[in-house]
């Protein structure tokens, strides 16, 4: 509707002015929410191969495990790096006070990873009680990507955010499953209460992508044809039956088989990786075609 008061042409400009400033941090989160779910798939890793290690008596994973540790410690200062950049500034939004508590509580939680790492070394956890704590930290860094989507206020984006996020949980299921799998190999036993906790993942693994499918545009759904047409699909599903058959008195060694699951599935999780990649990439080029649009 035109209109020739003065102040009204302010106030448009100003409502615009404001679109395309909150448009822009949006993109600059989005940026960050590539860095988290880098960190994030390292920590995954880290977590199974600390169950292999735990679990087999430090007899499995002891090198690759070391080796690991750096490349998290990398990924955790690159998105240090990138909330800095992004929330300490002079020009980062004001407004987002439940965020920022988020990532407060996340950094504090993640000050306790120097000691896991050290009672996982000295074998002074249980595999059990190290998963709990990777995915609790992993958990709390979930939740960053949840209330940015809470947050924003730009309905294409916020469609692809709880993409992103349903979809990062499903990933996460997944390690999660990696982690409960390679145990029981690694230990040649498997409890009751273990294979429930098994069929679990698997079970919100399927409910997740199912989320996922509902918000994901066409692209997304042909990235992730790429998961569900894979082969690795078959080799998983082989081993989720082997270890069903496995009881808490399994005569059988299967220790070795630790590793056949870890690639397995490894090989599964990073075609995951790929699509959530693709999804934070097209977060970015939308975040930029919505301020083109309001500019």
């Amino acid at each position: 509707m035109a209109t020739s008061n003065p102040l009204t042409k302010q106030f448009l400009l100003a409502a615009k002015y404001q679109e395309i400033h909150a448009l822009k941090q949006l993109q600059n989160s989005c940026a960050s929410l590539t860095k988290l779910g880098d960190f994030v798939h390292q920590l995954q890793k880290e977590r199974a191969m600390s169950n292999i290690f735990l679990a087999s008596n430090r007899e499995r994973f002891k090198t690759q495990l070391q080796e690991q540790i750096p490349l998290s410690s990398s990924a955790q200062t690159a998105f240090y790096d990138s909330l800095k950049q992004t929330f300490i500034n002079d020009n980062a939004d004001t407004g987002h006070t439940r965020l920022f508590n988020l990532i407060t509580y996340s950094l504090q939680t993640l000050d306790a990873l120097p000691e896991l790492r050290n009672q996982i070394a000295q074998q002074n956890i249980s595999a059990v009680h190290a998963t709990q704590s990777f995915t609790q930290l992993i958990a709390s860094l979930l939740n960053i990507i949840l209330e940015a989507a809470d947050g924003a206020s730009d309905p294409k984006i916020t469609r692809l955010l709880v993409a992103f996020f349903n979809f990062m949980q499903g990933k996460e299921y997944a390690g999660q499953e990696r982690a409960c799998g390679a145990q029981a190999f690694a230990a040649s036993k498997f409890t009751t209460e273990q294979k429930q906790q098994l069929a679990h993942f698997v079970q919100e693994q399927n409910h997740s992508f199912d989320f996922f499918n509902e918000y994901a545009d066409a692209h997304l759904l042909k990235c992730f044809a790429t998961l569900t047409t894979h082969q690795v699909n078959n080799q998983v599903d082989q081993l989720r039956s082997l270890l069903q058959k496995l009881d808490d008195e399994n005569a059988q060694p299967l220790s070795q088989l630790s590793e056949v699951w870890y690639e397995v599935t490894t090989t599964r999780i990073d075609i995951m990786h790929k699509i959530e990649q693709n999804i934070a990439d097209q977060l970015i080029d939308t975040a930029a075609m919505q301020i083109a649009c309001a500019q």
